[in-house]
């Protein structure tokens, strides 16, 4: 199964959300890094 999303794409949303933890609340940071998490072990899924 191919999904539409490469590598480069997953470390770019990565990346993305990491910046965007850095403008936001304490709270808020602990949830996208949740996401960004589950994001990285979906990933690795799909491509392994």
């Amino acid at each position: 199964m191919q999904n539409e999303y490469g590598i480069a794409d997953v470390d770019k949303m990565i990346s993305k959300s990491k910046e965007v933890c850095k403008l936001s609340t304490p709270e808020i940071q602990d949830i996208i890094e949740q996401y960004t998490n589950e994001i990285v072990k979906f990933s690795k899924k799909l491509t392994t």
